[in-house]
Parts: C-alpha cells; sequence; structure tokens
C-alpha cells in the first residue's frame, strides 16, 4: 500500500471514529435526559432559580427588622382574609346548673370560638312573575318588562354562564365533569347545551377580547410564548396552537391552526416596542429592523445548560454565571428599586461584568465540544442569542426570563391534559376568548365570575367607543 493509500485510509477511519464519538456523546446525553423525564421529580425538570439561590443562601438578605416587618404584613393580610368571610353565630345555652341541676342560673360572660365550615355551592330558580295591569285612565293593557338576559327567552342566567366559564378556563374542569355537577344539584344540563353556553358567552364577550389584543399591541414591552394543543379530526386529531401575548397586566390568547409568523404578524405586526420570547424563528417577523426590539430569554439558556451538566459537567459554570445574574434581580427587589432608574443602573454596574466573563467563557468552551452535543447546542443556543440577551441591560423594566408567558400557559398544558383537545377551530378560538377574560381578571385581581356575571349583559348594550369601561383593570363590581 502505498503512503498516499494509507493516510487516506488513516483520514477516513479518523473521520469515522470523529463521527462516531459525537453520535456516541450524543445519544448518551439523550439518555440521561430521557432518565431525567422518567425518574426526575415529576413537577420540574430544571431545579428553579429560586430554590437554587435559596441553597446557597443567596436569596436571604434581609435585616432582622425587615424579615420581622414582612411577618407582620403576612398576618396582618391574614387576619383581612379571615375578617372578611361572612360570620353566623351559633349560640349555645346553658339551662341548668350541670352540677345540681338548678335553672337558677346568672349570665356572667360568653365565650367564643371560630369554627370555619364549608358551604356548598347551591343553585336556584328565578321564577319571573310579570305583572299585567290596565289602565283606567285610557284603558291600556301592559305587562311589566322581564330581566336582561344572556339570550332573548333562555331559561340559564348570567350567574350560571359565568359559573361554567370560569369552571373550564381557570379550573380545567371538562365540559362532560362540569355537566354532571350542574346534574347532582337540580340542574339537567346536556354537554350540547353547555357547549352551546360556553360559545354564546365566547361570542358576546369578543369585543372585549379584541380590545384586549389591541392595547396589548399598544404597549411598548410584551412577552410571548405558544404551545400546542389538539383539534379533533375524524380518525385522527390535528395539531393546533395557543399563544399567549402579555403586556403589564393583560394577558391575551389567541388560538390558531399553525404556528407560522403570521400569528404574531396578525397581533403585533407594525408596532414598537420589545418583544421577549424563546429563540422560535416565528417571531421574526414582528422583530426589527420594521418592527420590535427582540429581547431574549435566560430561562431557556438555562435549560439548555442544565441538560448537558451530565455528559458536560463544566455546564456548572455556565450555570452559576447566570444565577449571578439573578442575585442583581433579588438585590434590586429587597432596595424595592424593581423596574426604577435604580435599577438600571445597578444592573449595568453589576451585570455587565459577569456578561463579559460569561461570553469570553463561551467563546472558550466553544471548540471543545461537538456542535451536536447538549452542551455544543447550549453554547451555541447562548451564543446565537447574545444581542438578545444583552438588551435587559439597558431596561430594568425587562426581565430576564420569559417565564411570565410561559406561566400564562401553564393553565393551557393543564386544560389539555383534562379535556385532551377542542372540538374544532371555532371551539379553539371561542376558548382562547374566555381564557383572555378570565386570566385578565386574574391579573387585575378580579373576581373572573362576579365579572363575567354583571358584563355579559352590560356588553350588550355598551357602545365599542365606551367598551374600556367593561374592561378586568376598569370594572367597578355593582354594589
Amino acid at each position: 500500500m502505498s503512503g498516499d493509500s494509507k493516510d487516506e485510509v488513516i483520514a477516513q477511519l479518523t473521520s469515522t471514529l470523529v463521527e462516531q464519538s459525537a453520535t456516541i456523546q450524543k445519544l448518551t446525553a439523550e439518555i440521561s435526559e430521557l432518565k431525567r423525564l422518567l425518574f426526575g421529580p415529576s413537577r420540574e425538570r430544571v431545579i428553579p432559580v429560586e430554590r437554587e439561590l435559596r441553597s446557597r443562601g443567596k436569596t436571604s438578605k434581609l435585616t432582622p427588622e425587615q424579615r420581622q416587618t414582612r411577618r407582620r404584613e403576612k398576618r396582618r393580610e391574614q387576619k383581612q382574609a379571615r375578617e372578611s368571610l361572612p360570620v353566623e353565630d351559633v349560640i349555645h345555652t346553658l339551662d341548668a346548673c350541670p352540677a345540681c341541676g338548678s335553672v337558677a342560673l346568672a349570665a356572667i360572660a360568653e365565650k367564643v370560638n371560630d369554627e370555619f365550615e364549608f358551604v356548598p355551592a347551591h343553585y336556584k330558580r328565578l321564577r319571573h312573575r310579570r305583572e299585567t295591569k290596565r289602565c283606567t285612565s285610557c284603558d291600556t293593557v301592559s305587562t311589566a318588562p322581564g330581566p336582561d338576559r344572556v339570550v332573548d327567552g333562555g331559561h340559564y342566567g348570567p350567574g350560571l354562564y359565568a359559573h361554567a366559564v370560569v369552571s373550564k378556563c381557570a379550573d380545567s374542569i371538562p365540559i362532560h365533569r362540569l355537566a354532571k355537577s350542574f346534574e347532582r344539584n337540580g340542574i339537567p344540563m346536556s354537554r350540547t347545551t353547555l357547549n352551546a353556553l360556553f360559545h354564546r358567552a365566547a361570542e358576546l364577550l369578543r369585543p372585549i377580547e379584541q380590545r384586549i389584543l389591541a392595547l396589548v399591541a399598544e404597549s411598548s414591552r410584551v412577552n410571548a410564548d405558544e404551545t400546542p394543543i389538539r383539534i379533533q379530526a375524524p380518525g385522527k386529531c390535528r395539531t393546533g396552537y395557543v399563544w399567549t401575548f402579555i403586556a403589564d397586566r393583560l394577558v391575551a390568547y389567541v388560538f390558531a391552526a399553525t404556528r407560522s409568523g403570521s400569528v404574531p404578524e396578525t397581533i403585533l405586526g407594525q408596532t414598537q416596542g420589545t418583544l421577549q420570547v424563546d429563540g422560535y424563528s416565528g417571531y421574526n417577523v414582528v422583530c426589527i429592523p420594521n418592527g420590535r426590539d427582540r429581547v431574549a430569554c435566560f430561562a431557556h439558556v438555562r435549560r439548555k445548560f442544565f441538560a448537558a451538566l451530565d455528559s458536560a459537567p463544566e455546564a456548572r459554570e455556565a450555570l452559576d454565571f447566570i444565577l449571578k445574574l439573578y442575585e442583581v434581580e433579588y438585590l434590586a427587589a429587597e432596595r424595592g428599586i424593581t423596574g426604577t432608574p435604580e435599577h438600571t443602573m445597578l444592573r449595568k454596574s453589576q451585570m455587565a461584568p459577569i456578561f463579559q466573563k460569561f461570553r469570553l467563557w463561551l467563546q472558550d468552551q466553544s471548540p471543545h465540544h461537538l456542535p451536536k452535543s447538549n452542551m455544543g447546542r447550549a453554547i451555541q443556543y447562548a451564543q446565537n442569542q447574545w444581542n438578545e440577551l444583552e438588551k435587559v441591560l439597558e431596561d430594568a423594566k425587562l426581565r430576564l426570563d420569559n417565564n411570565i408567558a410561559e406561566n400564562a400557559l401553564r393553565i393551557v398544558a393543564l386544560g389539555r391534559k383534562n379535556f385532551l383537545f377542542v372540538g374544532n377551530e371555532e371551539a379553539g378560538r371561542n376558548l382562547a376568548t374566555l381564557q383572555t377574560i378570565v386570566s385578565t381578571c386574574n391579573a387585575n385581581d378580579v373576581n373572573p365570575e362576579d365579572y363575567i356575571r354583571d358584563v355579559l349583559i352590560r356588553v350588550q348594550n355598551t357602545p365599542s367607543s365606551k367598551i374600556d369601561s367593561l374592561l378586568p383593570a376598569n370594572w367597578i363590581k355593582p354594589s
């Protein structure tokens, strides 16, 4: 064999070994990840930042006086919650002396003890009796007007609609289970009828949902994310998506049969400000140069390095860099300057050096890891997102992560687990409408049942120019 032939064989074998080594490393990492998913804690796959910082004693920077103040505030809140409950006095009398049996008893005092009891929810049938009278002056016969109804001639009141909507959208109770609950309480209710009520509520509340979406688009800072949901179809379910767009105290959901960029373009197209998302390319269509300034998410970066820990222990260094960034956030919270110019100055002075060291570390580590390994992918993801990650240094009102949007999708994921799928695209759109209403109520500390019970009637007579008065943030509960 000639020298050239030997060199070619050696080169081929070397190339094969490199490929096999990369494959082994990739498969080893995947096996480790599967073990964590199968045998790890059921509720979480990545240790939360808060827990990791707490375990290192990095979040306990309050003085004893501050901790005492917080404990007093918590006790005060608990006392207020107890005092807001209705009180029913139960009188226990003493008719005779237990010692001698005498009934000649003189009152001295009373002992009072509280007991918390659960009173099951109940339904009632409102029987509207409308008087019909004749005018003795003009002989006109008139009947008293009936109540405002969700549907003309309907048999269900707005409170029942509200309960059905909140049960599904806030508590993720499937329609068939909710129908059984109604039947147990004396109200015959088929799944078909309950679905009809659900869709009618969405139809009436859609003007409010559309206004919430418009306000989100007008906001200077938006967080967004998306999650799949199954759509019922003959033979086999197909995949749709629920997107969430969050700004201030507005939480909007949008259902679509696609994950394409057409969805964010419809909601945020031609708007300005920031958009904080993960690395998904579907959001590119609404970002600069002609749209929003994209901001990345450190939670996603952290998860990728966490997944690489088993095969590359040096990933711990990346996780430590990220933890140091969150330490700065906790320091700002303790000082009470979150979101202020002082917070921005704190980020620039304390976070900027961490960013610089982290970036140099990524550059140093990159050549030592195969691109297709978990560590290689984590490094590449962080480097690709770097410019978007650094945006938080310029504006303290931007979050380090997009967890607010991911958390908003948890209720969708729970619903997906409980009721499995939506019946069709219209049902998906209606679910997103009602989820928008319920979640925005929760974001504004408004009881969604009270809100929907009132607004379902009022929205029918409110012109679009005054729809803002019905938004959860502006709604005033009727006395």
